[in-house]
């Protein structure tokens, strides 16, 4: 059956100013920057086509880090027993830390992914044959907002194993066969695929935004120590990508 939306993630105050601070940085660039054209020696030419594409970016944003925080509702014929096994499974596929399971929620977390240093946050709710499922990027000043499909793999992968657990399919031992699979996949797939290739499209021009957006507040002669993290991420993710091409094609090359 499809998914549709039922409700929202509730996030601490320290957490949901973190979940924003994406669009923070970018509203304070284009501050920084009106200001350095009106009042500094930049010179406005009359087209604002870079101040509206920052704005509209930094809306953007907003409205997705906001449609992050949804739950997600399947409806299920299982038991509470099918519910943790088809959690565990997913956890064995997709290398899960689950962090509380019990028979009516899970919460776990994904880590592994080069430019997500703290992960994503896998949150997983029962009532009755109902499922309430988010996957988003664990709230962080350090995270990013890009998950490149995993918050949507999350999500269905767990789906997909309660579904064949309630048939009574031995779904850890297929979750098992999958991984298996996928690593003999992964070690042979080329870093410059289609999909990775628009993957580090995206990514390096959201790179080039902060950059240039952090560049441009230390000329002013600012600094703030939002501005740390902002480098950090964004050098982070770079080096870290460069790595694991790097380490793929000096196995490729054995």
């Amino acid at each position: 059956m499809a998914a549709r939306q039922t409700g929202r993630i509730i996030l601490a105050p320290e957490e949901l100013v973190a979940h924003y601070f994406i669009v923070f940085l970018l509203l304070l660039f284009l501050l920084f920057y009106l200001y350095s054209q009106t009042h500094g020696t930049g010179k406005p030419d009359g087209k604002p086509y870079f101040e509206a594409a920052v704005f509209t970016l930094a809306v953007g944003l907003l409205f997705r880090q906001h449609r992050t925080l949804a739950l997600m509702q399947y409806r299920v014929t299982h038991t509470p027993e099918q519910f943790r096994e088809a959690a565990r499974a997913t956890a064995i596929e997709l290398d899960w830390h689950i962090l509380d399971l019990t028979d009516d929620h899970l919460i776990a977390e994904k880590h592994g992914l080069g430019w997500q240093w703290d992960g994503l946050r896998i949150t997983a709710l029962r009532s009755g044959d109902a499922i309430f499922i988010n996957s988003m990027v664990k709230p962080s000043f350090r995270s990013n907002p890009f998950s490149f499909g995993w918050n949507s793999r999350n999500r269905n992968t767990f789906y997909q194993n309660l579904l064949l657990a309630a048939q009574g399919e031995n779904v850890a031992a297929n979750a098992r066969k999958r991984v298996k699979e996928a690593v003999r996949i992964a070690e042979n797939e080329s870093e410059w695929t289609l999909r990775n290739t628009l993957k580090r499209l995206v990514a390096y021009v959201s790179i080039f935004i902060l950059l240039s957006a952090g560049v441009l507040i230390l000329s002013e002669g600012l600094f703030t120590k939002s501005l740390i993290p902002l480098f950090a991420l964004t050098l982070g993710y770079l080096a870290a990508d460069w790595y694991m091409i790097l380490k793929k094609r000096k196995k490729t090359r054995r």
